[in-house]
């Protein structure tokens, strides 16, 4: 039986003040017919975000992903949704700046 992931969100968080955070939503759907395991998820540098579980064909769960800077450079990469996906998309592209903390 299929199990079809789908992630979804919006990580471009822009320009972070060091030592602040923003967040935004991570959806995982599950478009197949069978459960779908999530085993956990995988980030870059600066950003984060955990659930592990298992979500019941055609059922979704949000996660919180946070950008958090420590230092003022770029960052970026890709978010992984680790499981048992038999097909689909598991990836998302994220990126954030860290700037100065204002004087």
């Amino acid at each position: 039986m299929p199990r079809a992931i789908n992630v979804s969100g919006h990580f471009s968080f822009g320009e972070v003040v060091v030592g602040q955070s923003a967040t935004s939503t991570l959806t995982i759907s599950n478009t197949g017919n069978s459960s779908l395991d999530v085993t956990g998820i995988s980030y870059p540098p600066g950003f984060n975000g955990s659930w592990s579980g298992t979500i019941a064909a055609g059922g979704s769960h949000d996660v919180t992903v946070t950008f958090s800077p420590t230092l003022e450079t770029s960052y970026g990469g890709t978010i992984t949704v680790n499981s048992n996906n038999t097909s689909g998309t598991n990836t998302s592209s994220c990126s954030g700046t860290g700037i100065p903390v204002p004087t």
